[in-house]
C-alpha cells in the first residue's frame, strides 16, 4: 500500500502513524505490542517457523507465547538500533543527552536551551516540540540539507 499521494516525500510523525493506522485496518493485521521475540526457529519436520516471545502485561505481568508460521518477515526497520556519535567531552558533560528514540515531548525543557543534532524528520520534528515548549533549540547538521518540504515555519529571534 502506497503512502497517500497528498503526504511529502517525508511525512511527520502524525501521517506515518495515520498510515500505519491505515494498513493494519486495511490488510487486518493483528499487532502485538510491548513483546521481544526470544527465538525464531525454523522446524523442518512441520515446515513452519516457531516464534518465542516474551511479553508484559500491566494486569499479567511476564506473558510467554509461541506463535508458528509458514513465513517469517523480519522487519525492524531501518532505525531499529539506537546510533550514538560519540563526540569529545560526552563523558564529562554534566547536562543530559537523549536519542531521539526515547523522546517523549518538550515539556522537561521549557526554557532550556537544547543541540538536536541532525535534522532528518526526527530532529526537525524534535526541534519544533521544543519551541512549542518554549525550549530554545538549536540544530547542528554534518552535511547540507537535502530536501525541505515546507512544513517547518523557520524564524529568528
Amino acid at each position: 500500500m502506497p503512502l497517500p499521494a497528498s503526504y511529502p516525500t517525508y511525512p511527520n510523525k502524525k501521517q506515518f502513524l495515520d498510515y500505519l493506522q491505515e494498513y493494519v485496518k486495511r490488510f487486518d493485521i493483528k499487532p502485538i505490542y510491548n513483546t521481544n521475540v526470544d527465538r525464531a526457529q525454523y522446524d523442518e519436520n512441520s515446515k513452519v517457523w516457531r516464534v518465542q516471545t516474551q511479553g508484559f502485561s500491566s494486569s499479567n505481568g511476564i506473558e510467554k507465547a509461541e506463535y508458528t508460521a509458514r513465513w517469517l518477515i523480519v522487519a525492524s526497520g531501518e532505525n531499529a538500533e539506537i546510533v550514538m556519535p560519540k563526540l569529545q567531552g560526552m563523558k564529562t558533560y554534566s547536562g543530559s543527552i537523549l536519542h531521539s528514540r526515547n523522546y517523549k515531548n518538550g515539556s522537561e525543557y521549557v526554557d532550556k536551551k537544547v543541540l538536536v543534532v541532525g535534522c532528518g524528520n526526527s530532529g526537525m520534528e524534535i526541534a519544533l516540540d521544543l519551541a512549542n515548549f518554549t525550549a530554545k533549540p538549536s540544530i547542528v547538521v554534518r552535511d547540507s540539507v537535502e530536501e525541505y518540504n515546507g512544513s517547518l515555519k523557520i524564524w529568528k529571534g
